[in-house]
């Protein structure tokens, strides 16, 4: 009987050793299959695993960051400097052609404002004129002058501005020929020296044609200036003779 049991409790410990160390190996095959457990993105490796995907073929792979850093190498940049005649040449032909835009731009809008505003200084001075009469120049004529001062005033100031304006244009048309002319200079001594000489004379001859209808337009403004002043001048002149008139007409009608 003893025999037996000894032959029992023999077989249960090879089976249970058996499956011990049938476990251990299962166990080891599945740490196999299953990535590492990772946290925050990162393996306990410190390698970098990227998605959601596990299973056999997505495991981690190192990077390293190093291979990104590369020593930055200096790239020659070209400066190209234009001295000498080219650079005045062209300096001079760009402030003419920036001169003629402006006046280009200006004359036509400083013209119609002030062929308004001075037709209206004028309208009003001459229905002053018109409101002057014998009893007025006698008993109101503070109210009389008041009222033509203040038109006098306005038409005076609208006069003023257009003739700066108009000394502007024709300061600037002054400095065009300055610097064409210094361009010409340029070409005739230095014509050698100077870099694509034909694209500087094409430049000039342009602006020389531009110039050629400005002076006209200015010419034209100049004009128009001059005859506002003399209606201006005639206007006053209307006024006073008028004044001078009806009083002389009233002195000599009560003259004892």
């Amino acid at each position: 009987m003893s025999s037996i049991l000894k032959y029992i409790v023999s077989i249960s410990l090879i089976f249970i050793l058996a499956s011990g160390s049938f476990a251990a190996e299962a166990k080891k095959e599945q740490s196999k299959s299953e990535p590492a457990k990772s946290s925050g993105g990162r393996t306990e490796g410190g390698a970098v695993n990227i998605g959601s995907v596990r299973g056999p073929g997505t495991e981690a792979a190192l990077f390293d960051d190093s291979s990104l850093i590369t020593t930055p190498v200096p790239t020659v940049t070209p400066i190209y400097s234009i001295k000498g005649p080219d650079k005045e040449a062209w300096r001079k032909l760009v402030d003419t052609k920036s001169l003629i835009i402006r006046c280009k731009k200006d004359l036509p809008r400083y013209e119609k404002s002030f062929r308004k505003d001075f037709m209206d200084n004028l309208n009003s001075m001459g229905t002053v004129v018109s409101s002057i009469h014998t009893e007025a120049l006698l008993d109101k004529r503070d109210q009389v002058e008041f009222a033509w001062e203040n038109e006098v005033d306005k038409a005076e100031h609208t006069l003023a501005l257009a003739e700066e304006w108009d000394n502007e244009f024709k300061e600037d048309y002054k400095q065009m020929e300055k610097n064409q002319s210094r361009v010409e200079k340029l070409l005739s001594k230095f014509k050698a020296k100077i870099q694509q000489p034909g694209e500087v004379e094409s430049k000039y001859e342009v602006n020389k044609e531009e110039m050629f209808f400005l002076d006209k337009d200015i010419r034209s403004f100049d004009a128009l200036f001059n005859n506002y002043v003399s209606k201006y001048q005639n206007m006053i002149r209307v006024k006073e003779d008028k004044e001078n008139k009806l009083l002389n007409d009233h002195y000599e009608l009560y003259k004892p």
